[in-house]
């Protein structure tokens, strides 16, 4: 029971097989991300050449020879096969400016144009979703053992905002006989951790954050939630695990939209060294910006972790999918609810640079406006 918006992006990458592929851009975001989104996609036969507009030159990918097209050669294509038979992949981090040459080109706007950029999140999404499932109401052990506490953190002086009290509205109304308990730089005490202490000395508090739930959990047991993690049914079962987290993309783990374990976990502990072993601030006075899904991941995978956005278990962590816990595309914004899902995290991004958020909330939008015209 998936968001009906998955199944017209399946719709579109059925279409996509049947139309020839050309490229605008290179580059290192083609050979990053395009190239391996299109040999995973099955759309690599239908590369046909890259848009060259001044024309000459020649590519090699995969032991295949590609050559670059003009546009006099795309028009007499065109002329061929019709405009329907053609896609121009936009393949550069800055699309907006090439889509709009595109748009006012009398020759290249018969084309359909899209930016890879979004093809390459919906494919990602697609493919979280078809990642191997819990049983339904998934319970490993025959009684809870994971203690009824939720730890939150609300670091600074500032007034919590009106949609985090939303979520915690939510956490109150399906899991009302849990304890609540929201830490703050007065009430939150660890021990020695000199990457805490200097990150709360630059008062970038998610950062604080990331080593503060690991070590709570580790020394009360119970549940961590980011305060934007918005509960959608009871969470009893989680609570049958011995310890628990789920992915956020097909290869990392997601601690911000629901961790538990009972009290003294060996794996968080080894997280939590991980940060104790090295400061936030380095020798040259920079911030050591690892985020927490990349630190948590490099540990739990020494423990036998598979990078395939499916459901398994490492030692005594139960692992969910993305639909699980996290059912918020951080590629493309999409909320995707199933009859697996227990909660949402709107990924409100605190520690994401204002700027960086809000290109990030621009392509979400732009994303949507493309779902909606080709729904």
């Amino acid at each position: 029971m998936y968001d009906a918006k998955d199944m017209v992006v399946e719709t579109l990458f059925e279409k996509l097989k049947h139309k020839d592929i050309i490229c605008w851009g290179n580059g290192k975001h083609f050979r990053n991300l395009t190239y391996p989104f299109l040999c995973n996609s099955g759309l690599l036969s239908n590369l046909k050449g890259f848009l060259d507009v001044g024309g000459g030159g020649s590519l090699d990918f995969g032991g295949i020879h590609y050559g670059k097209i003009t546009k006099r050669e795309l028009a007499d294509r065109i002329r061929e096969k019709g405009a329907g038979q053609f896609l121009i992949l936009v393949c550069v981090t800055g699309y907006s400016e090439v889509m709009n040459q595109i748009r006012r080109d009398e020759e290249l706007s018969l084309v359909e144009a899209i930016p890879s950029i979004y093809l390459e999140g919906l494919y990602e999404d697609l493919c979280m979703l078809s990642a191997p499932k819990p049983p339904l109401s998934y319970r490993k052990n025959p009684v809870p053992v994971i203690p009824k506490v939720i730890h939150t953190f609300w670091f600074g002086d500032n007034v919590m905002p009106p949609v985090y009290r939303q979520c915690l509205s939510s956490w109150e109304k399906y899991a009302p006989d849990l304890e609540i308990r929201i830490w703050n730089q007065k009430t939150y005490h660890p021990g020695n951790c000199l990457f805490y202490e200097q990150a709360v000395q630059r008062k970038n508090w998610a950062f604080a954050s990331d080593y503060a739930r690991a070590d709570v959990l580790r020394r009360y047991g119970g549940i961590y939630m980011d305060l934007d993690v918005e509960m959608l049914r009871p969470i009893d079962d989680l609570l049958y695990n011995d310890a628990y987290m789920s992915f956020e993309s097909l290869n990392r783990i997601e601690c911000g939209s629901g961790m538990g374990a009972k009290k003294g976990n060996r794996i968080l502990e080894e997280i939590c060294k991980s940060y104790e072993e090295r400061p936030f601030i380095k020798e040259d006075g920079t911030e050591d910006l690892s985020t927490c899904p990349v630190r948590y991941t490099n540990v739990i995978q020494q423990h036998g972790l598979v990078k395939n956005g499916g459901f398994q278990q490492v030692e005594d962590i139960t692992v969910y999918p993305f639909e699980v816990l996290t059912g918020k595309s951080f590629d493309t914004g999409i909320t995707y609810r199933t009859e697996q899902s227990y909660t949402v995290h709107h990924h409100n991004g605190s520690w994401v640079p204002s700027t960086a958020k809000q290109a990030l909330l621009q392509r979400y939008e732009e994303i949507r406006n493309f779902i909606s015209c080709i729904s």
